[in-house]
């Protein structure tokens, strides 16, 4: 672009002096275009969440589970109803689903029944897999599919997955280590003892109690807590606060740069949003009963609680979040980039 304005200048038989004022100036502007246009374009940009998964966290979950129904039912027009099929210890289904996959079922009383059945190697599932009854997962298995529990499931061993759904309550037992390459979908509560990685989406339609590593992009649940010991209390649960130590906001806060609450000596509650273009750093008693939204990264430790109980509200970041024990988030979380819990 720069060589074409030249070449004009040069093709109008502007005067040497006048030519080269004019090649001065625009060597001069150029350097601080590029500058401008980026903080000008940063200004612009707004911290976008897709609605869609914000107001149905249990999309993906829901979804499939709307298309197995729907891929199932001209099988069991064969049956008067649910219970015939209970009846059945094992069945292997190959289906045409409604979405027009062509993939194979297996549906059982016991998952490990497979093994008399199919018997895959290296322990590589490569099919559905829909188990009706409570199971322990205590042997090493990958599924390649999607895995459906219509109860209660414990995993004792390290268990690889595509998507997991559990209509009950999911127990990650210590010494396991669990991996989901797309979301989880939970009908109970999830009990996390042991290391579970979430490439997308973890949806629980009751609480999640977290006491090991956890990774994801997004999670809900009524109540997300990281309470090490029964014996920490947080601010929504005292009974008493000490009115010498409380600072009660009316309202939110907007900040353009990085935001840090710390001070531990305090009772701090927030009635209204945090809202920070920078980084956000909460920790100690601090209760947000707004959301908190972060253009960069969010971090929360300590006794920190977000929502309220029925009321529940988000933790959104553009990077990443970070949960530290002690902590209570009533709804949603959300970020662009892994989010994780440490200890």
């Amino acid at each position: 672009m720069l060589f074409n304005l030249i070449q004009f200048l040069i093709n109008n038989n502007l005067g040497n002096w006048n030519f080269i004022f004019i090649l001065f100036i625009i060597l001069l502007v150029i350097p601080f275009i590029i500058p401008l246009y980026e903080i000008i374009r940063k200004k612009e940009q707004k911290l976008e969440v897709n609605l869609l998964y914000t107001k149905q966290p249990d999309y993906f979950g829901k979804e499939f589970l709307k298309l197995m129904d729907c891929s199932l039912n001209n099988y069991l027009k064969k049956y008067r109803n649910w219970e015939s099929l209970n009846k059945i210890q094992n069945l292997y289904l190959d289906l045409i689903l409604c979405d027009k996959r062509k993939e194979k079922i297996f549906i059982s009383d016991h998952f490990y029944n497979i093994y008399k059945i199919l018997k895959p190697k290296n322990n590589l599932v490569d099919i559905i897999i829909i188990n009706k009854k409570e199971l322990n997962l205590n042997k090493e298995c990958y599924f390649l599919k999607e895995f459906i529990a219509n109860d209660n499931l414990e995993i004792s061993s390290k268990c690889e997955f595509n998507s997991l759904i559990v209509k009950g309550n999911l127990i990650l037992n210590p010494n396991s280590s669990t991996k989901i390459h797309k979301y989880l979908h939970v009908g109970g509560d999830i009990f996390i003892e042991a290391p579970l990685d979430v490439e997308l989406s973890i949806f629980c339609e009751n609480n999640i109690y977290i006491n090991s590593y956890v990774s994801f992009k997004r999670m809900f649940a009524k109540e997300i807590l990281t309470k090490i010991t029964n014996q920490f209390e947080y601010l929504d649960e005292k009974n008493y606060l000490d009115y010498k130590r409380n600072i009660n906001i009316k309202g939110s806060i907007k900040v353009d740069g990085n935001l840090e609450i710390k001070d531990k000596n305090k009772y701090i509650i927030i009635d209204g949003n945090l809202i920070s273009n920078g980084n956000i750093i909460i920790d100690g008693d601090v209760w947000v009963k707004g959301n908190v939204f972060s253009q960069e990264n969010i971090e929360i430790y300590n006794g920190v609680i977000v929502g309220e109980k029925g009321k529940y509200k988000s933790i959104v970041a553009r990077k990443k979040i970070t949960l530290g024990p002690n902590i209570k988030v009533y709804g949603y979380i959300h970020s662009e980039l892994i989010s994780s819990y440490k200890a």
